[in-house]
């Protein structure tokens, strides 16, 4: 999951995220390749707003979310995939995911990330489990 370039890391309230377990780095293969679950964007479009996309529920047209991709040409160069890592513990908002953005290598199962982002829960579902993100 090696990146190029600086990280800009979102700013997240102690205690208001519950982060996914079942993350975990691949012992038998590579050390820094993760294993776990990965998902598709559902009923959603991306719409490029200076340096990120802004994802919109296609049933109302609103703002759902939204994407920051590391590579070139975004949304237009992802199949829009992503993993998620936590999710909002606030019952009094409505519940978003924090992403990791992924697009596939070319290996069956294997993934690389992309970009980063925070999506409604509604917006994203379940594609494949036990994934390799490298």
């Amino acid at each position: 999951m090696a990146c190029s370039g600086s990280i800009e890391f979102m700013e997240i309230q102690r205690g208001s995220v519950s982060w996914v377990r079942a993350l975990a780095f691949d012992p038998k293969c590579d050390s820094a390749a993760l294993v776990t679950d990965v998902g598709k964007f559902l009923n959603c479009t991306m719409k490029s707003e200076g340096d990120r996309c802004i994802v919109l529920d296609i049933s109302t047209d609103k703002e759902a979310g939204w994407v920051r991709y590391n590579i070139e040409g975004g949304a237009e160069s992802s199949e829009n995939h992503c993993i998620v890592v936590g999710k909002t513990e606030d019952d009094n908002i409505a519940q978003e995911y924090y992403i990791l953005v992924v697009m596939p290598t070319g290996k069956d199962g294997e993934y690389r990330r992309v970009g980063v982002g925070r999506v409604g829960t509604g917006c994203v579902g379940r594609l494949a489990s036990e994934v390799r993100v490298v």
